[in-house]
Formats: structure tokens, sequence, C-alpha cells
């Protein structure tokens, strides 16, 4: 009986062993399978995308003009599409336009333009454009002064570069009369030669004269430009100088005559100078010398012994010209 009673606890202790066992193997599992996985090294944020690079903003700048003898204007341009455009002369307002779908613009002021020198220039803003934008180059526009009675010269319309080696460059729609003829500018080296420039219908022919003895010739190109260089038949002191145009085709001779001025041995040093003759003005010598009207201030220091008054000089006057540096 004992013995029954004994191998009974004992196989009760067996048994609850191996539930203790049981329970301590399925906690421990359950434990295991609870625990959070361990953390991970954190990944970097993916980085944003890179924002498209701004288009380059769009400088406003001049196409053509027309300028009439009265100083009404008409300016074409280009610029941004959809830009505001504000014209200036000198830096001051003087109108503004919007500039189509296709970037260009065309601005006609609402007075004529005063007779003498003037430098437009333009600045746009775009849409979504923060600040306003220059053009690279300025306009310059010289509408002659005539006294009543005698028939008006065309204006001169120039874009004026921003580099020294560049060349200016005629901008001027208007036609010119028909079979005419003009003298610019008549430039004396140190050394004896003359440059005569001047205007004529494109293409004609040039014919100059000193005293009635044919000294030199040129022709007129596609914006009826002409410049004859003369090396010598020029007397010192004052002569005649006669212009004459032949064609193109069967156009009639334009004809002109003026008396000019030389300058004596050692008057100007070893200089050049320049004669004055009709229609110019101090912008207009420094525009045709340097490409640059603002330079006349340049011309008025080099002569003011000779010039009272730098808006007003005078047929066969004879001026120092700066070095063209």
């Amino acid at each position: 009986m004992r013995r029954t009673i004994w191998i009974l606890a004992v196989a009760i202790l067996a048994v609850a062993a191996a539930g203790l066992i049981v329970f301590e193997l399925g906690t421990s599992r359950r434990i295991e399978i609870a625990k959070a996985p361990p953390p991970q090294p954190a990944r970097p944020a993916p980085a944003p995308p890179a924002a498209p690079a701004a288009a380059p903003a769009i400088a406003p700048s001049f196409d053509a003009v027309h300028v009439g003898p009265d100083g009404k204007a008409v300016i074409a341009g280009r610029a941004a599409p959809g830009a505001d455009v504000t014209i200036l002369d000198r830096g001051k307002e003087i109108g503004h336009v919007t500039a189509d779908q296709n970037g260009e613009f065309v601005f006609m002021p609402d007075k004529p333009l005063e007779p003498g020198p003037q430098e437009l220039s333009l600045s746009s803003r775009g849409p979504g454009e923060a600040a306003p934008v220059p053009s690279a180059k300025s306009l310059a526009i010289l509408v002659p002064e005539h006294p009543p009675g005698t028939a008006p010269e065309p204006p001169v319309a120039l874009l004026l570069p921003q580099k020294p080696d560049e060349a200016a460059r005629a901008v001027q729609l208007q036609a010119r009369g028909a079979h005419r003829v003009t003298l610019d500018m008549v430039e004396y080296d140190p050394s004896g030669r003359i440059v005569f420039t001047g205007r004529a219908d494109a293409g004609a022919g040039i014919d100059l004269a000193v005293n009635g003895r044919h000294i030199g010739a040129a022709a007129a190109d596609a914006g009826g430009n002409w410049s004859s260089e003369v090396a010598g038949g020029v007397p010192v002191g004052r002569y005649r100088l006669q212009v004459d145009t032949h064609g193109p085709g069967a156009a009639p001779p334009a004809h002109l005559t003026l008396e000019l001025r030389r300058a004596a041995p050692g008057e100007f040093g070893e200089g050049a100078y320049l004669a004055v003759v009709p229609g110019n003005t101090l912008w207009h010598l420094a525009l045709r010398s340097f490409g640059a009207g603002l330079r006349y201030v340049e011309i008025y220091r080099a002569n003011r012994d000779r010039i009272e008054d730098p808006d007003r000089i005078y047929p066969n006057e004879l001026l120092a010209l700066p070095s063209k540096r």
C-alpha cells in the first residue's frame, strides 16, 4: 500500500515537472515572439529633385527706327514675350509698351522728338522676373535743326556699341530724299590725309573736286553712306569743294558745293582736326568720330578756346580732334 502511494506520488511529481518545463518553454517562446525586432539604422531621406535651372532673362533690344524730319518716331524692338518694356531717354522714362506673344513691340512716342541729340535705352520686366533687365545697346538719334524756308535733313539713328572695338550700326529706316548728296564730316590728319564722309542714294558714284580739279571718288553703300580718303590736292587756307553724284541707273545727278578751310602747318600741333560743315553738332561729330555721341564732351574740352557754347558750332570752324583711344 505504501509502495503504491509512493509510486503515485513520484508519478504526480514527474507530470508536474514535465508540465512546468512545457509551460516554461511555451512562455519563453511566446516572449521571444513578442519581442520587437532590433532597431534598424535610419535611412537618409531622399534628396528632393533639383529645381530646373532658371532660363536666362531676355534683354530688350532695338530692331529698327523710323524718325521723320519733324521728329515723329516709330521704334521697333524685341523683349521677352509679354514683357513690360520701358523706353528711356538718358535715363528718363518717355513711355512704355508690352511685347506681344512673339516678343516683338512697337513704340510711338506721344510727342515728336526735339531737334538735337537723343540717346534712348530700354528696360524690360518679363512675367515672373524679379528685376528689370536693361538693354545691351543704346540708340542714338539726331534730329537736325533746319532754318525756316530750308529743306530739313533726314534724322540719323545709330545703335551705339558697348565695346570699343565694335562699330556703330545704322538702323534708320526712312528713305532719304531722292537724288541728294550730303557732306557730314571732314577730318584732317596731321600727315596730310583728309577723309570726307557723307550720304547719297544707295549705290551712287561720288566724284570730289577742289577748286575745279578732281581729287577723289567714292561709292555710296547699301545704307547710302560714302567715304573718300584724299592724300593730296587740297591747299592750305580756304578752298571750294564740289561733290557730284552719278547713277545709280538713270537717276539724275546731284550736286553740292561748300567753302571749306584747311589749317596752316602747326596751327593744331601734331593732332588731327575737323572742319565743321552745315548740320554738324558736337554730338554728331563725336558719333561719327568715336561711335559714341556722349564723347562730344571730349571734343568740347579740347576746344574750349574755340567754342563759347557747346550747343553752337558754325560752318568753317576748325576743331581739334582728341585721340580716338
